[in-house]
Formats: structure tokens, C-alpha cells, sequence
């Protein structure tokens, strides 16, 4: 990673247009059935363990970030800490 970046004025001024295509929001419409019938159910549990292992990871990185401890466990850390917190949920 560069600890400078030049930039010219000239350049980076100029008048444009940012286009992109259009996203789709709260499009996820899969029957429960319809993935129990794909994945079967072991296979959902599964998706479902992962999800709360990241959820707890997430936590806890949140939580050494906030507080320098995670249930007591004191820890300084002094990296960065981007969470998804709150991205797995589905409000149907």
C-alpha cells in the first residue's frame, strides 16, 4: 500500500458521469423449502454454524477495538476492524 498518493487537480476535477447498473434490494425470494430441498438439512445447519462463528470473531474483534477486552480477556489491539455486523440479516 503507497503511504502517498499523487493526485493532479486537473485530473481529478474534471466534469463527468458515474453510470452503473442498477442493484437489487431485498430481491432474495428462495422458499425455505426450496433450500432445504438443496442443501438438506445438515447442510443448513451448517450454514447456520458458520454464520455464528463469524458473528462471534465479529464480536469479539468489535469488542477489543471498543473496550481493549473480550469477556475479561484484556487485548490491545491496534489494527483495523471493518465488521459486517448485522449484514447476514433477512428481514422477510
Amino acid at each position: 500500500m503507497p503511504k502517498e498518493i499523487l493526485v493532479d487537480p486537473d485530473k481529478f476535477f474534471q466534469r463527468g458521469e458515474l453510470k452503473f447498473a442498477s442493484i437489487q434490494l431485498h430481491a432474495y425470494a428462495t422458499p425455505f423449502a426450496d433450500e432445504l430441498t438443496a442443501y438438506g438439512a445438515d447442510g443448513l445447519r451448517n450454514v447456520l454454524r458458520h454464520m455464528m462463528i463469524i458473528r462471534e470473531f465479529e464480536s469479539m474483534l468489535g469488542s477489543f477495538k471498543a473496550t481493549g477486552a473480550y469477556r475479561e480477556i484484556p487485548f490491545a489491539y491496534k489494527g483495523p476492524a471493518h465488521l459486517s455486523i448485522g449484514q447476514d440479516v433477512d428481514f422477510h
